[in-house]
This record gives structure tokens, C-alpha cells and sequence, in this order.
């Protein structure tokens, strides 16, 4: 997809959910987005349709963007996946709790000297 239409889609569903578009050209602006892209979006944008918000502007505690406008990405946007990192770690204690106990046989259990008596 063109980043531009990217772009023209969030700025469409954000100025319906009422956010003025200083706070979407910010909010893109921090996510990574080129400012001469972000531009070029707005004034397709207003090219083409009228802004559907006249009421005041929503709280910046509010999350302006949908995860499908999280960052900018080259051509075009990806989502990002979660990462379990919380698996990922006892993965790697239990392969180091493996190891450790395999060199404590090998060099503790096997590796007495035989007694010649």
C-alpha cells in the first residue's frame, strides 16, 4: 500500500475520532513518519474531504493511533508482533541449568580415577 494512502486512512479515522490535526501530524511526526510525508497526506487529505470534526479536541492521554499507523517502516507499514520474553528467558535458564548439570555428571560421576588395589 502507498505510504501516502497509509497516512490519509489514519488522518481520516482520527479526525472522525475527534483529534484535531496538529495532534495526528504530531503523533505521526514521533512515530517516525517523514514530515514531507506526513505533509503530502494532509493535503491530499484536505483535497478531498472536509475535516467530520468540529468539537474540541480529545485528551493527548488518548491514544491517537491504531497499531496499523505505529511507525513509519520505509514503503509501507508493518504490525508489530509481541514478543513473550517471559518464555524466552526460562527457555534460556533451563538450557543453562541442562548444560550445568551435564558437566557436573561428566566430570563428577564419570571422570573418577579407578582405584588399583
Amino acid at each position: 500500500m502507498d505510504p501516502n494512502n497509509v497516512l490519509v486512512d489514519a488522518i481520516k479515522n482520527n479526525i472522525s475520532k475527534g483529534f484535531t490535526t496538529e495532534q495526528i501530524k504530531l503523533a505521526l511526526l514521533q512515530k517516525g513518519w517523514p514530515s514531507n510525508q506526513v505533509d503530502e497526506a494532509f493535503r491530499l487529505f484536505n483535497q478531498n474531504i472536509k475535516p467530520l470534526s468540529t468539537g474540541e479536541p480529545k485528551s493527548a492521554k488518548e491514544n491517537i493511533l491504531d497499531k496499523k499507523y505505529l511507525s513509519y517502516t520505509g514503503s509501507e507499514q508493518q504490525k508489530k508482533k509481541p514478543r513473550n520474553n517471559i518464555l524466552l528467558i526460562i527457555g534460556i535458564i533451563l538450557i543453562f541449568i541442562i548444560l550445568v548439570a551435564g558437566a557436573y555428571i561428566v566430570f563428577n560421576i564419570y571422570s573418577k580415577p579407578a582405584l588399583i588395589g
